[in-house]
This record gives C-alpha cells, sequence and structure tokens, in this order.
C-alpha cells in the first residue's frame, strides 16, 4: 500500500505585506527619541531644582547652592541626567560627616524612578 503524501497547509495567522513592522518601528523610534529627549531636559531642570531645595548644609556665600547643577546629555543611544557642583570644595560638602549633608548622591535615585516613570508612560502612551 503506498503511502500517502500529507498536503501542505496553508500557513495561517498574521501576513505581513512590505515590511509593515519595520516600517512601523522606523516611525516610532524618532517621535519617541524626541519625546524622551524633551522628558531629559525638564528632568534635569527637576534635579537642579530638588538639589537647591534638598540642600541641608549652611551656604555662608550662596555659590555652592546656586552652583548646583541637572544637565542633559542626548546621544545616539542613550540619554543621560548629570548632576553637579561647581564649587572646588563641592566633594567636602557632600563627603563630610559620612555624607550626612550629601545632596546630589541622594537625589540620582529619587530622580531616576521618577523620570524612570515618567519614560515608562510617554511609552504606554504612545502604543
Amino acid at each position: 500500500m503506498a503511502k500517502s503524501k500529507p498536503k501542505k497547509s496553508s500557513p495561517q495567522g498574521i501576513t505581513w505585506k512590505k515590511d509593515t513592522l519595520a516600517y512601523g518601528l522606523d516611525m516610532f523610534t524618532p517621535q519617541l527619541k524626541s519625546k524622551v529627549a524633551v522628558l531629559i531636559d525638564r528632568q534635569a531642570d527637576e534635579g537642579t531644582r530638588m538639589m537647591k531645595q534638598g540642600a541641608r548644609w549652611t551656604d555662608r556665600t550662596g555659590n555652592a547652592r546656586a552652583t548646583l547643577k541637572g544637565d542633559a546629555k542626548h546621544m545616539e543611544f542613550e540619554d543621560q541626567i548629570i548632576l553637579h557642583g561647581g564649587m572646588p570644595y563641592q566633594i567636602f560638602l557632600e563627603t563630610m560627616q559620612g555624607g550626612k549633608f550629601a545632596i546630589i548622591r541622594p537625589t540620582l535615585p529619587e530622580l531616576g524612578r521618577k523620570t524612570m516613570a515618567m519614560c515608562q508612560g510617554l511609552m504606554a502612551l504612545m502604543r
């Protein structure tokens, strides 16, 4: 008895035409990148505000508080927020008494959590 060949079934499911996935990603990426860049710029300013308001040390000249700054840096595949102080003695303010009066390092995780939550919300809105 001859064995019969199984019938070839036609593919079922999703049919992609003209690479719709790549086209959609190409459209999505620039929009997302520009929105994330605006968000990062705003959050860098928020980091500046948080540090200036939250610094617990006595600022005799006003210079240490005035030079606390959050900067945004945008690259092709990553965006950064850099928090820093502009006075030569800033390291002393951050490390004296075991970091009791630090403001830059404690601001980073709080700002990071807020920024990531906002990025997730932004991506959810773009779906």
